[in-house]
């Protein structure tokens, strides 16, 4: 993400509402830095929302990508790995996805 302006975390404090108010209504990003580095950005709304969307795509495309991978019986897990499968009685069958 590109930022319009860089501004030093103590300056931006004396300066929020000015820095709020062009992040808001004229849709600049401003990074904000600590010793030369930027540590945090103000963005508009907008742009968090399209974030966050684009998130939760990321995260619908691995859940899709789980569930087209072969099942694996817990048993064989557990054989594979040589953990003991009697401490696993209690626990009702089930298949793990890879």
């Amino acid at each position: 993400m590109q930022v319009d302006e860089t501004i030093r975390a103590t300056e931006a404090r004396a300066k929020l509402s000015e820095l709020l108010n062009r992040v808001a209504y004229a849709g600049e990003r401003i990074g904000l830095t600590r010793r030369g580095k930027t540590v945090a950005v103000l963005v508009p709304v907008d742009d968090l929302a399209r974030l966050a969307h684009l998130a939760d795509l990321e995260d619908l495309d691995a859940v899709a990508e789980t569930e087209e991978a072969p099942a694996v019986p817990l048993a064989q897990l557990l054989e594979r790995y040589g953990i003991d499968a009697e401490k696993f009685e209690h626990v009702r069958p089930l298949v793990v996805r890879r």
